[in-house]
C-alpha cells in the first residue's frame, strides 16, 4: 500500500476500518528528500539550499 500523504495516524485508521492491523510502517521520503539509501539509525547531512528556498 502506498499513501502519498498521511496525517495523524491516517494509515492506521484506514487499515483499522477494514479490520487489519499495522505492524510496521516505513517512511521512504520526507517532503522532497528521498530516504532510499539511508540505513536504519544512519544520519546523513544534506544541502539545505538544494531542497528549500530562502524567503526574503
Amino acid at each position: 500500500m502506498k499513501l502519498v500523504e498521511g496525517k495523524n495516524r491516517e494509515i492506521r485508521k484506514i487499515m483499522s476500518f477494514f479490520k487489519y492491523f499495522v505492524i510496521k510502517l516505513q517512511r521512504i521520503s520526507y517532503g522532497p528528500i528521498q530516504l532510499k539509501n539511508l540505513k536504519k539509525n544512519e544520519i546523513k547531512e544534506i544541502n539545505v539550499n538544494k531542497y528549500f528556498k530562502k524567503i526574503k
